[in-house]
């Protein structure tokens, strides 16, 4: 077996602990002092994630047909460490990168790769978007618009990879996570119009909260009002797009 780590020097951790994290599974560990670190399974599904005190871990699916795939091309684990420090490096926040792995078979077959980044404590968008007030769809609108300025387009937008931090004086901060799936364009090139309305179409259904967060939006960025409708529509249809899936799946579980 041969094992690839890439650590972030400047996270400023001791190696061999972030090592042994990398490799470690949910149970216990040994913390740099020696003492036994606590590490917790946050989420068991398609993909694992656990924590040991303020470090996260992500263990990517490893069923064979992507084993197979991501032994031809970068990894989730590299493209989220890698798009992590571009997201911080054009002033959008995430959890600090701390390291990636890879797992190989002596033929360079994929087995294993996984994220390590800080933990941070936050909470769902959808915790917040429908009912927090102009406040929070203001400031969340802001963050969107910086996003998209940045060129920045993060395509799996859906509200629990959108982290909400409130802060003591009312406002709310954001962060990304899960961000192997990412669009970014050269520094200096914000995203294409058309784009940054397609990526609108998961985080929420389509609410008066939502239309409120469009026109805050248009108003951010200098885009003209009348977009809005634009916007709207596209939501429209990928609603309709949603809707005909469901419908076909019920069909099919009844035959």
């Amino acid at each position: 077996m041969h094992y690839h780590i890439v650590v972030n020097s400047s996270a400023r951790l001791d190696n061999a602990f972030v090592r042994q994290l990398a490799f470690a599974r949910p149970g216990q560990m040994s913390g740099a002092d020696g003492k036994a670190v606590d590490v917790d399974t946050i989420y068991a599904g398609r993909n694992t994630i656990f924590r040991a005190g303020d470090l996260a871990v992500k263990i990517f699916c490893t069923n064979l047909f992507r084993r197979i795939l991501y032994s031809f091309r970068f990894t989730k684990a590299r493209r989220s460490y890698e798009n992590a420090l571009t997201l911080l490096s054009r002033g959008i926040d995430t959890p600090l990168p701390v390291a990636y792995t890879e797992s190989r078979s002596a033929t360079g077959l994929l087995q294993d790769c996984r994220y390590v980044s800080a933990y941070v404590q936050s909470k769902s968008l959808d915790d917040f978007f429908d009912t927090a007030g102009e406040r929070f769809i203001g400031d969340f609108a802001s963050f969107m618009a910086r996003l998209h300025e940045a060129g920045i387009r993060h395509d799996d937008l859906n509200s629990t990879n959108i982290r909400v931090i409130p802060q003591a004086d009312g406002s709310y901060a954001f962060s990304l996570i899960d961000l192997n799936r990412m669009k970014i364009y050269p520094e200096g090139t914000p995203v294409p119009q058309d784009e940054c309305f397609r990526n609108f179409v998961r985080f929420s259904s389509l609410t008066p909260a939502f239309r409120r967060f469009v026109a805050i939006y248009l108003e951010e960025r200098g885009l003209d009002p009348a977009l809005a409708g634009r916007a709207i529509a596209v939501k429209e249809a990928d609603n309709r797009r949603v809707d005909r899936k469901k419908r076909i799946k019920r069909l099919l579980r009844r035959k």
